[in-house]
């Protein structure tokens, strides 16, 4: 019996201290990171490739996040997909496979642009329905809006 009430005090004890302890505080430089599992399950549109916008971008130019180390997606000629791993803001997809499909000479070099920015990219910042993919440079390859 009286092991039992030193082990109730004992427990006691050690939740009052807990209790009592100050959280540590996150330190005023941390920035926020976007969690990578935002990522998952989520439908991307190409708005803008290298600096240049496409504003009606026909055929469109998608990414998917289908899993949870798969994407997905359309170059504007073939499908592709790949693995991605994504940690922080830290990005790196592929390496990315598509079909051998022609579609004639622009839009096949617009894939061809698209999937080695999307390989190119080392971090990305999301902003509610923006997703923006940077390079190691910090410059912004390719930015893309929520798809329906």
């Amino acid at each position: 019996m009286h092991k039992l009430r030193l082990a109730i005090l004992l427990i006691l004890f050690v939740t009052l201290v807990v209790a009592c302890y100050p959280p540590t505080p996150m330190p005023a430089s941390s920035p926020p990171v976007a969690a990578s599992g935002a990522l998952l399950e989520t439908r991307w549109q190409v708005s803008a490739l290298n600096g240049v916008s496409l504003s009606n971008p026909e055929p469109s130019l998608t990414l998917i996040f289908g899993g949870k180390d798969t994407v997905i997606g359309n170059g504007g000629c073939t499908g592709f997909r790949g693995p991605f791993v994504a940690s922080g803001s830290s990005i790196t997809l592929g390496p990315l496979s598509g079909g051998t499909a022609s579609c004639g000479e622009a839009t096949d070099q617009k894939e061809q642009d698209y999937l080695e920015a999307l390989q190119a990219a080392t971090t990305y910042a999301l902003d509610g329905n923006v997703l923006v993919l940077l390079d190691a440079g910090g410059q912004e390859i390719v930015r893309l809006g929520r798809a329906k």
